[in-house]
């Protein structure tokens, strides 16, 4: 405010030597018009004479207080300027310290603490402000803003920074589930995320509980990503680990729904100081690591040319020289970058995208055992008052109340616990299911398509195979038991024991092919499955009908490499002819159950091996 008295005292100084000027010309014109008249006549013009004489005594004053005024330019205000700017400043300190004295509130709470208690309880609680007007089951234009990053990198003080915010940050605040902020002036809403490798709550009844406080950051880690439109990433400094999860976010992004959607890292230099310094670094870890193109609109913005585009942009030492340089131009850019980078996407209920999106999540978390036909289903369910039990009120979210919650219809939820290190350092849950892949693939002669499905399947037993045709579709059945009961042993390491029932339905629009029984063997953990196409037009009669049934019953098998078995269990006698020919009592398999005589398969057997072997 000092400042700004200064410039009204320059000011008011240069109008007096302005006026003084004006008035010193004014005099001297009308002082030579009295000199000019002849003396006879200049009793008669007194009044010219004394009118210029005033004007040069006038200039005269202004430019005295004018020379009075320079002569204090360096020198501190007068005790009036100095009493009313203290009082100002008084008054401005009172109305900063009040509203930062007031903390701001989360407008909306997605309370998901841990995998394993949704795993216990089935729901996911979605809570609100008492004094927030946002409703999440409302319908909302916004642009959904999410702020990820390791632990304590200062995610939400980047929000504070930004918005003009206070909300609860420092190494003693946790950011619970995920809290959102509702700007309804900037048409925006903004997901802050607790931040990965935070620490880890005993409280859950997870059996290995570092693993599920690691996958439930991987799990709203990706729920963020998917929610959001745009995506902050803060670093500190950008270490090659940090470089991975940003190059995660990447791939994410190449395959999203979102079209396209931008990744901005923030870069967080809260120690640096020095301007130099600060670009230094900027320049070392992002300018010459990567291609692109920096701003010319302001400096420590830089643009990197990756598919989607990545912007970098870097804030200082609040109230350093680095700061005072490059904080306030580069949040203004980053501000305008956010509203106006793309147009706003259609309305959304974030109810309905958060039910969708972690419908979808689930089973990549989560060993979902469902007994009913209808299978897992997430519903969401508004909250009741008269529903509510003393045990159900949130300590952590004192100043928020229920509104509704996330409920999955499933008989049994298990984390998955049991899994590898990834190269991010998260634990990759090891799925226990069995789901083999199908390989699928052609070969044609003169007269028939043959399609053949591949499964690789260890540890299947013949008895476990079953197909069933029924027109254009075949529908394939696979199961697999546990090759050890792991009830009555004491594991050394970890039993990663796929087991299940696998069941498929394959359509074939090119069709009609029939399953070649004949050729269908499971042999070395490896299942094959044949299907025929005949391509040429056939005739016959009953004749070759017959003829075809009695070659079949007089059939004694020759060759050395017998099938692994023999296919249907109405498939008594073996034929080389075309299946279509053969007799057959219906088109539902069985599966394999007899071997042939040159092969042995035990009930320990994991797989088919010959008996001489």
């Amino acid at each position: 405010m000092g400042n700004a008295f200064s410039l009204q005292r320059a000011v008011c100084r240069s109008s007096l030597a302005f006026i003084g000027t004006i008035q010193a010309i004014m005099g001297t014109l009308v002082l030579k018009e009295f000199a000019d008249i002849p003396a006879q006549h200049r009793k008669d013009n007194v009044v010219p004479g004394l009118f210029g004489l005033a004007l040069l005594a006038a200039s005269g004053c202004a430019w005295q207080l004018f020379l009075q005024g320079t002569s204090r330019q360096l020198g501190p205000a007068d005790e009036d300027d100095q009493k009313n700017v203290q009082e100002h400043e008084e008054d401005q300190k009172k109305v900063e310290e009040s509203f930062i004295s007031k903390p701001t509130d989360y407008d909306c709470v997605i309370r998901m603490m841990s995998l394993a208690e949704f795993a216990k309880e089935k729901r996911i609680w979605l809570l609100r402000s008492v004094s927030s007007d946002f409703n999440p089951e409302d319908c909302q234009d916004v642009r959904i803003i999410s702020v990820v990053g390791l632990f304590n990198k200062g995610k939400t003080f980047l929000l504070n920074k930004l918005f003009g915010l206070n909300l609860p940050s420092g190494k003693t605040q946790v950011t619970q589930g995920l809290s959102c902020v509702y700007l309804k002036e900037r048409r925006m809403l903004l997901i802050d995320s607790p931040g990965v490798q935070s620490t880890v709550s005993y409280k859950s009844d997870s059996i290995d509980r570092v693993v599920d406080a690691q996958s439930t950051e991987a799990f709203l880690f990706e729920l963020v990503s998917q929610l959001s439109d745009h995506i902050m990433f803060v670093v500190n400094d950008f270490t090659s680990f940090e470089q991975k999860y940003v190059q995660m976010f990447e791939q994410k992004e190449q395959f999203s729904h979102k079209a396209a959607r931008e990744l901005i890292v923030v870069h967080n230099l809260a120690s640096t100081q020095d301007p130099q310094e600060a670009e230094g670094l900027f320049h070392k870890q992002i300018t010459s690591r990567y291609d692109g193109v920096e701003s010319h609109l302001g400096k420590l913005f830089y643009t990197a040319r990756r598919n989607p585009p990545v912007h970098h942009f870097a804030i200082c030492k609040e109230g350093s020289a680095a700061g005072d340089t490059f904080n306030h131009s580069n949040i203004r850019l980053l501000l305008e970058h956010l509203e106006h980078a793309k147009k706003l996407p259609e309305k959304v209920v974030l109810k309905e995208l958060l039910r969708s999106k972690v419908d979808d999540l689930l089973p990549r978390f989560l060993l979902m055992g469902c007994d009913d036909a209808g299978g897992r289903n997430l519903e969401y369910h508004q909250y009741h008052e008269q529903e509510a039990r003393a045990e159900e009120h949130f300590e952590d979210f004192p100043s928020h109340r229920k509104i509704g919650y996330f409920h999955v219809t499933c008989d049994k939820l298990d984390v998955k616990t049991e899994g590898v290190i990834s190269d991010l350092g998260e634990v990759i849950s090891y799925d226990k299911s069995f789901s083999p892949e199908p390989m699928i693939f052609d070969q044609k002669t003169s007269e028939y398509l043959t399609r053949t499905i591949l499964f690789e399947c260890p540890g299947v037993r013949p008895e476990g195979v079953r197909w069933d045709q029924q027109g254009e579709g075949l529908t394939i059945r696979i199961e697999k038991s546990k090759l050890i009961d792991e009830g009555s042993v004491t594991a050394v390491s970890s039993l990663r024991q796929q087991s299940g029932v696998y069941e498929k339905n394959f359509r074939f629009m090119d069709g009609p092919f029939e399953v070649s029984e004949d050729q269908c063997a499971l042999e070395f953990g490896v299942l094959t499955i044949k299907l025929k196409k005949c391509l040429i037009n056939k005739r016959g009669g009953l004749q070759s009908i017959q003829e075809s049934r009695v070659e079949a019953v007089s059939y004694v098998p020759t060759s050395s490499l017998p099938s692994e078995a023999e296919g249907l269990c109405r498939a008594h006698t073996v034929s080389d002819a075309h299946p279509c020919v053969r007799t057959s009592g219906g088109n539902a398999s069985e599966g394999f159950f007899k071997v042939s005589s040159d092969t042995a398969a035990t009930a320990d057997s994991a797989i088919l091996t010959p008996a001489s072997a």
